[in-house]
């Protein structure tokens, strides 16, 4: 679609809604930048420079290590509860009274 000229500018909140992963997020925009697309956050619109592009760099790495972080913990918990004792299984409770009515 932005190689076909049918994008003008693309908006988003932050640069990690974009892409948390830092190859993916600089890929988009250098294919952006070649389609004439521009790409502005709401929240810490960058101008072009080798500082931006900098800090658009360690945001990036920042939210891909936290995903990451967030995915070994859940992985790390799921592991855990079978030695725990606990289950992944939600119990449905059912009042005998109310069935049928």
């Amino acid at each position: 679609m932005a190689g076909a000229g049918q994008i003008d500018i693309v908006v988003i909140h932050r640069t990690d809604r974009l892409s948390r992963k830092v190859a993916h997020l600089l890929s988009l925009e250098e294919e952006f930048s070649k389609a004439g697309v521009e790409v502005h956050c709401v929240l810490g619109n960058y101008e072009d420079g080798d500082v931006a592009r900098l800090v658009k760099t360690i945001r990036s790495a920042c939210a891909e290590y936290e995903i990451a972080i967030l995915s070994e913990r859940a992985k790390r918990s799921k592991r855990q509860k079978p030695r725990d004792g606990s289950s992944n299984r939600r119990l449905l409770s059912v009042n005998p009274h109310r069935v049928g009515s």
